[in-house]
């Protein structure tokens, strides 16, 4: 991680896959887990892209944070805003 982070102490994973390619039609998923040592907060971040044709893009994804500190100890970012999981889409067109 970066000096441009929020994070004092982490460590990342990330899995990228391409699940389906064919005929110019592309799906690729991926997660990426966020482990805050200091804050003992985790964020995992995940994400389904799909290609139906070169120009359209279509996608689906979630964040989930959760912290093992107590409900009292919000002094870190995950414990600030572990209430925050979020659900989203969208579609990309290019033209």
């Amino acid at each position: 991680l970066g000096s441009q982070t929020i994070f004092t102490s982490a460590a990342s994973l990330m899995l990228q896959s391409t699940v389906y390619k064919n005929l110019g039609q592309l799906l690729n998923a991926s997660v990426k887990i966020i482990e805050e040592i200091k804050d003992e907060g985790t964020i995992i971040v995940t994400e389904v892209r799909y290609w139906p044709a070169k120009t359209l893009s279509l996608i689906l994804g979630a964040d989930m944070l959760g912290t093992r500190a107590p409900d009292q100890d919000s002094s870190g970012f995950i414990s600030r805003y572990r209430a925050n999981d979020r659900v989203y889409g969208g579609v990309f067109y290019v033209f």
